[in-house]
């Protein structure tokens, strides 16, 4: 791959058919071809797809801050599920010898592990062929036995067995912001130019209040602006601080009610329980992690979607918290004036030569107001309707029915095993997915304990398929190879 910090990626494989295609090479695609490489058969061939030059950092580790900090301590963040302390030993090794196992490090330093794993599975002996390819998959059709990846530059491969590992999708845009200028408005927060000539601005106003906004607040920190950053959500909540607790029993989750209204009671309850001992609330929310999908999937679509409209916003910020030295920050920047948190949704804008006036609805009362800044950035979070989102490839295997939307409209359906179910209702022998797209199934399975097991799980499984279908796909290719 041109530009990869991983010589050893090179074509090993200069051909058009493969065993294995995958689409996407952050996190999750780079951990389902590391798995795959230990488990296939040497004589196997593996394609792996990604349209940014580096590999395993996506857009939560591709970050050009590196005060952009892990959410979470560095002895959970192993990449294998089998081997706890494979990320703090890396970080040992080749960062800090003295690195805590407690402690936040930079989201760079991740994505450097991440993208080091390839090239460590490649040295391994009789590793499988691995072929990395720069570009952007746009569509992917059903041709009998294979499939065809046609990609924005014209090239096309076939493989026997394609994995979607397409990460987030960025954020619609809010209906009142749509006919601003680029000059004043930022649609993707995570676009290279989104924070451009920031410093010299005067204020900024973050749509949303989320981790994605206080990354930005990261960032204008970083690159030293000295404006006010004012934030609007729904519910003006930010997300609450890491905090180092004793662990908090699980039994309590094993008998899980069935309903929104009685689950969100029991959390409570325990929450009362654990303050009655002196503890805080951090640890029983955590206790919930390993039961977290269990829980989603029992509730029927009617309780799913209560949960979502009522209990979403408050999960997000409990669940999702932030580093104790960013918390900081943002508390320091909020007592001197220069963060400006409101609850309430936009009304309306308008822009001028140098600025653009937004009219908002306060929350609580019915009274308006008017901010006047240099620059909006949407920090809403990434869009999860599989109708909508700004993907062509997503895009492709709908219109040629080999995927449909979940019911909740949180990314694709798909079964159990991550196999995408078609627009028959049928699952999928041979499209597969993981990640983000799975939402709709686990809720939770956007972070790394989620995806390292979802990548292993698969890969064992495909490895398991992939003698039969690559013997019928490779008679598929002899045959269209064959001038009679």
């Amino acid at each position: 791959m041109q530009g990869s910090p991983h010589p050893s990626l090179s074509d090993r494989a200069n051909r058009s058919d493969y065993d294995v295609a995958i689409v996407g090479g952050g996190f999750s695609g780079v951990m389902t071809a590391v798995h795959l490489l230990r488990h296939c058969p040497p004589t196997s061939s593996i394609l792996l797809i990604e349209r940014s030059e580096r590999l395993g950092r996506g857009v939560a580790f591709g970050t050009a801050t590196a005060k952009h900090l892990l959410n979470v301590p560095a002895k959970n963040m192993s990449a294998f599920a089998d081997d706890p302390g494979h990320f703090l030993r890396w970080l040992q090794r080749h960062k800090n010898p003295e690195t805590s196992p407690d402690a936040f490090v930079s989201r760079q330093w991740y994505g450097e592990y991440v993208g080091s794993l390839l090239t460590e599975q490649l040295r391994e002996p009789d590793s499988p062929a691995l072929r990395c390819v720069c570009g952007e998959v746009v569509a992917i059709e059903r041709q009998g036995e294979t499939h065809c990846l046609a990609l924005t530059d014209s090239s096309q491969y076939r493989a026997a067995l394609v994995v979607l590992a397409v990460g987030n999708f960025p954020p619609l845009d809010p209906l009142p912001f749509r006919q601003l200028s680029s000059r004043h408005y930022a649609r993707y927060a995570w676009a290279l130019e989104a924070l451009d000539g920031i410093a010299d601005l005067e204020s900024v106003l973050l749509i949303g209040s989320g981790l994605t906004a206080i990354d930005q607040v990261v960032t204008l920190e970083a690159r030293g602006f000295k404006g006010t950053i004012y934030m609007l959500s729904r519910r003006g909540l930010l997300p609450a601080i890491h905090c180092h607790q004793p662990a908090w029993p699980t039994e309590w989750t094993n008998d899980l009610p069935f309903s929104t209204r009685r689950l969100v009671s029991a959390i409570r309850n325990q929450v009362r329980l654990a303050e009655s001992r002196q503890q805080d609330w951090r640890p029983v929310i955590d206790s919930l992690r390993p039961t977290t999908q269990r829980m989603w999937k029992s509730l029927d679509i009617a309780e799913k979607k209560r949960f979502l409209r009522h209990v979403r916003s408050f999960w997000e910020v409990h669940r999702h918290r932030v580093p104790p030295e960013t918390g900081q920050m943002l508390e320091r920047l909020r007592q001197n004036g220069r963060l400006v948190l409101l609850a309430g949704r936009v009304l309306g804008c308008s822009e001028g030569d140098d600025y653009v006036e937004v009219a908002y609805r306060n929350r609580e009362m019915t009274d308006t107001g008017v901010l006047r800044v240099s620059r909006i950035v949407n920090c809403t979070g990434h869009e999860t309707d599989a109708r909508k989102i700004d993907s062509r490839v997503v895009k492709s295997l709908l219109e040629h029915n080999l995927a449909r939307v979940d019911a909740c409209l949180l990314g694709l359906d798909v079964d159990d095993d991550g196999a995408l179910i078609d627009g028959t209702g049928c699952p999928s022998k041979s499209l597969f997915a993981l990640g983000s797209v799975r939402k709709g199934l686990l809720w939770e399975s956007t972070a790394v304990p989620e995806i390292r097991r979802q990548s292993q799980c698969l890969a064992e499984r495909l490895a398991g398929e992939l003698p039969k279908a690559a013997s019928s796909f490779r008679a598929v290719v002899q045959a269209s190879a064959d001038p009679r």
